[in-house]
């Protein structure tokens, strides 16, 4: 069997229902590492650069009409299109930042009654997280920050419900951490930080303890 090439990086997910927080907090994240010179690289997934991104791209936009099987196959192969940029990031020690990851295909497939088993097995073989943070909020709170131009999955309501329990559900079952997103984001940035400093020092990084959002 053909195992993954070692890395010198870390790899940290952020999952979590629409408008929970991921690229925000990543992003001030990124700019943290920055100052500090570490170097880092962020990624997006569905990623609609991609060939299945464009794909999927029309898809969310109610464009093309797609089972759930066939759908939840072309979230996944859109994470393996990007397997030898993440691979090859960690490999040369890299912290990279992944909104949205394995967990959100598992996820997002349980809330459209998928088998979890089935879903895994899909996403096997691609970079494993280190650490996977979950941005958790409720649909309300989705909904009010983001009232028009949701697209097919952040308009559903129930589907963001079920989508919410099998991410809790998920983190329950994995070495996960599940920070409240509903708060202002200087508090929730302050909570993932000291995770972060943790994760990163025990993979020999050094970081500053005093996390600060420039205005």
């Amino acid at each position: 069997m053909k195992r993954n090439p070692p890395r010198l990086g870390v790899l940290l997910a952020f999952e979590g229902i629409d408008q929970s927080g991921k690229k925000t907090l990543s992003a001030l994240l990124m700019e943290r590492f920055r100052e500090l010179g570490i170097q880092g690289e962020r990624i997006s997934f569905p990623d609609y650069t991609t060939p299945i991104g464009r794909e999927l791209k029309f898809y969310l936009a109610g464009e093309r009409d797609y089972p759930p099987q066939t759908r939840h196959l072309l979230f996944a192969a859109n994470r393996w299109e990007r397997k030898r940029d993440i691979e090859s990031w960690l490999q040369r020690g890299k912290v990279v930042l992944a909104n949205r990851y394995l967990a959100s295909g598992v996820a997002y497939g349980m809330a459209h009654g998928l088998e979890k088993d089935w879903l895994w097995n899909l996403e096997e073989g691609l970079p494993k997280p280190d650490q996977t943070f979950l941005i958790d909020i409720p649909p309300q709170v989705s909904f009010a920050r983001k009232m028009k131009e949701r697209d097919l999955y952040e308009e559903q309501t129930d589907l963001l419900k079920r989508a919410r329990e099998a991410y809790l559900d998920l983190a329950s079952e994995g070495n996960w951490e599940v920070l409240d997103g509903t708060r202002e984001v200087e508090s929730v940035f302050g909570d993932l930080y000291s995770r972060v400093r943790e994760v990163l020092s025990s993979r020999g990084y050094e970081i500053t303890p005093s996390p600060r959002i420039h205005p």
